[in-house]
């Protein structure tokens, strides 16, 4: 159970990662929220 636990964190957290960059690259591209990516760090 620890494993399929940690494997659906992981799997989780890719996930958003994912959903993190995307929105960080569109974000970057359109001009849109460029400045609450800026503050965040994640341009």
């Amino acid at each position: 159970w620890v494993f399929l636990r940690s494997d659906s964190f992981l799997a989780t957290f890719f996930l958003l990662y994912a959903i993190i960059m995307i929105l960080c690259l569109s974000s970057k591209y359109s001009g849109w929220n460029f400045h609450l990516w800026d503050s965040l760090g994640l341009k």
